[in-house]
């Protein structure tokens, strides 16, 4: 049976997440960022998975996210290019 993580490691985890992003300067400016934060809220209060896609529309790209609830398995964001119209 696997061991999931205490609301503490969730925590600390998108905490650290979050300054990565600021220093990359993706703050609550970003169109797209408040969804983020709501999923992130989401997964340190009520212990819900997310993984999928965050789209960055004003900065060209898309944040993929994976918030795992397993311990040994680490939060992860990926920005990747795209291109909208």
């Amino acid at each position: 049976m696997p061991e999931y993580k205490t609301e503490d490691e969730r925590r600390e985890e998108i905490k650290n997440l979050l300054k990565k992003l600021a220093e990359l300067d993706i703050t609550l400016k970003v169109e797209g960022m408040k969804e983020f934060i709501e999923k992130s809220n989401e997964y340190v209060k009520e212990g819900k998975f997310f993984g999928g896609r965050i789209p960055l529309k004003t900065l060209n790209r898309v944040m993929i996210c994976f918030f795992p609830l397993v311990k040994g398995k680490v939060c992860d964001v990926t920005l990747r290019q795209v291109k909208y119209n």
